[in-house]
């Protein structure tokens, strides 16, 4: 079975710190493994709006060239122009349906718009609908009207060779990022910006270092709403504890989730993969009681109002300095953790390419 994978106008690489990126890669690379011929459609890094443009013209003819057994566009922008070919079967990855609850100081209104309405462009018009968790899919069928049959709920997973606890004799040394000085880090990964929750995460932490005073907030992160954050950082009473760490490179990232004594994500829109790799590596997590974290965090990690910088300020310091529920949050995360994996994500996305044939 031939499939064409749109990766258009995104690219399937690890090193690239996007969880969509990452999950095209395992797509690919696992698929391909249970004998699929996987025949990847990109452009190559885009890295402005008029590459974009000018890639999804030229995209189009090149998908009419291109003759498969199936179309996985693997994000909603991706289904854009196999749609416009009317390549079929189609189906489609829709990751979250963020762009309907949240939206940046720095997003102009026609990218809102394009967000959205590809999200609903896709979720009409697609043949087969994979979403990673069960509140994107009660979206699509209530407020989408897409029909139960055409969705197929398929989680991500961990790559647990890559992401897994530090062994008793292991030596696993501290990413130069992160620095020498060292205290109870509470590490962010991730893109810096409003839907993240990150601006919460630096309102709440002169609270954090009142309680703690050698905690330190590392954040790692090209960033995207970088000026207003830096604002808030700027006005913070706790910003000789807080470092922008930049980027952390995929090899780097299993020992910055090991070194932290916590990691924290509370997103507005819910879960991310951070979340997941961390509690992998054995390291409790803080995250966002939003969407789909109930789902995927449960009872694994704790659970705070994003928009709450008091709550979230008393969760970390519950995290960092209670020692009972530090090691109750280790062993269910890597409980919680184990029941995703990679390979049952190319399982079962498998099911949905033969049901789509």
């Amino acid at each position: 079975m031939r499939v064409c994978v749109v990766l258009h106008p995104y690219t399937a690489r690890k090193d690239l710190g996007f969880g969509g990126d990452r999950y095209s890669c395992e797509i690919l690379t696992r698929l391909a493994g249970l004998g699929f011929a996987m025949e990847p459609f990109e452009s190559g890094q885009l890295k402005s709006m008029r590459e974009a443009f000018v890639a999804e013209l030229k995209a189009i003819p090149r998908l009419l060239l291109c003759s498969a057994d199936l179309y996985h566009a693997t994000t909603t922008m991706s289904a854009m122009a196999p749609l416009t070919a009317r390549r079929k079967p189609l189906l489609t990855t829709i990751h979250d349906v963020l762009w309907f609850f949240v939206k940046s100081e720095y997003d102009s209104r026609i990218k809102y718009l394009l967000k959205t309405q590809a999200i609903k462009r896709a979720a009409a018009r697609s043949d087969g609908i994979i979403v990673p968790f069960r509140s994107t899919w009660d979206f699509l069928h209530n407020e989408l009207k897409v029909p139960e049959k055409r969705l197929h709920l398929v989680p991500y997973g961990v790559d647990h060779e890559a992401f897994r606890p530090v062994g008793p004799d292991e030596n696993l040394p501290r990413p130069a990022c992160m620095g020498e000085k060292k205290g109870c880090e509470v590490l962010f990964v991730g893109a810096v910006n409003y839907g993240k929750g990150i601006d919460t995460l630096i309102r709440c932490f002169a609270q954090v270092v009142e309680k703690v005073p050698d905690a330190r907030l590392l954040i790692g992160s090209k960033g995207w709403d970088l000026p207003l954050i830096k604002q808030l950082w700027q006005d913070s009473k706790a910003r000789s504890s807080i470092d922008f760490i930049g980027f952390i490179p995929e090899g780097d990232l299993r020992a910055a989730y090991a070194h932290a004594c916590v990691t924290c994500f509370p997103s507005r829109y819910g879960f991310g993969l951070p979340t997941l790799e961390s509690m992998a590596c054995g390291t409790p997590t803080v995250s966002g009681r939003t969407l789909d974290a109930p789902e995927f965090v449960g009872d694994a990690g704790l659970l705070t109002d994003p928009n709450n910088a008091d709550e979230l300020a008393a969760q970390l310091v519950r995290a960092l300095t209670d020692d009972g529920l530090r090691r109750d949050l280790v062993s269910r995360g890597l409980e919680k953790a184990a029941g995703y994996r990679w390979e049952l994500t190319a399982q079962k996305t498998a099911e949905v390419y033969r049901a789509l044939r």
